[in-house]
């Protein structure tokens, strides 16, 4: 796995994951979230944590626990972060909060995709229009 990230993405992600890698597998930080984007999430994160191995209760209360998601859980909450974070208006929030927990999991792949893909720049801009008119 170590030689893998060197080779993508240079030694110098190599020591960032440190503590975040384990038998074939790595974590990656996605999304960083202030106090209010994370309130108007709260249900969509409360149901992707909910269950799961870890601070499940400590996590959803602000406190500095860790959990282990499913990928599924993992790709929800990262469409999620990854639209509302330029969003400044409450109820577009949470009108994007809505959206994403009514999705499938097929639809959560696809926006993931989006938002994330170099050849797709606009992807989150376009999951913000369809989920809350936000044209920004």
């Amino acid at each position: 796995m170590e030689d893998l990230v060197s080779d993508v993405a240079g030694d110098d992600l190599l020591s960032k994951l440190d503590g975040w890698t384990w038998d074939e597998w790595a974590g990656a930080k996605v999304a960083r979230l202030d106090p209010t984007r994370v309130r108007a999430l709260q249900d969509v994160v409360r149901e992707a944590i909910e269950g799961t191995p870890g601070n499940s209760s400590e996590v959803l209360t602000g406190g500095a626990g860790f959990v282990f998601l499913p990928e599924t859980a993992g790709v929800r909450l990262a469409v999620a972060f990854r639209g509302v974070k330029p969003i400044q208006r409450i109820d577009r929030m949470r009108s994007l909060a809505r959206g994403v927990a009514r999705m499938s999991d097929e639809e959560c792949y696809y926006w993931y995709a989006k938002c994330r893909s170099p050849s797709s720049p606009n992807g989150e801009k376009a999951l913000r229009v369809l989920l809350t008119d936000h044209v920004k």
